[in-house]
């Protein structure tokens, strides 16, 4: 038999990790979201604050994989940078597990079933979290 396991919200809570990164960049008193650009004409990357009227905001918990209905963004687009450009190795490869004990059941369950069933770990990483999620299996204290 084939058994596959999920690593985004078995073994590993992205969810909560998200959130800590989300406060701390976007809503902790002082974060302010910079824009950089490269300016062709003076030929140099010029930073500008971005000061206009959007809030963000979190909606906790998250219920459901629409995540621009949980971590407010002015569009998909800042929602992916977030997640997969700006954030992935904190998000993915410094999350912690769901449960203290998480590495040790995963661990007794190849030992108990890996004679008579074929185990897999499954994610659907895109981009850059694809070495943050290596990075994450890598620190596995197995």
């Amino acid at each position: 038999m084939k058994i596959a396991i999920d690593l985004n919200g078995v073994i590993r809570d992205i969810f909560l990790k998200s959130e800590q990164v989300y406060t701390k960049y976007f809503l902790e008193e002082g974060s302010n979201e910079i824009n950089s650009y490269y300016d062709s004409e003076k030929e140099e990357w010029v930073s500008k604050l971005d000061n206009d009227d959007f809030e963000y905001g979190l909606n906790l918990p998250v219920t459901s994989m629409n995540l621009i209905e949980h971590f407010k963004f002015k569009n998909n687009e800042d929602l992916y940078d977030f997640f997969y450009i700006d954030f992935p190795m904190q998000i993915f490869g410094h999350s912690p597990s769901i449960s203290g004990n998480t590495f040790n059941i995963l661990n007794d369950l190849y030992v108990d079933l890996r004679d008579e069933n074929e185990l897999t770990i499954i994610s659907d990483e895109i981009g850059k979290s694809k070495p943050a999620t290596l990075f994450f299996l890598s620190n596995m204290d197995v």
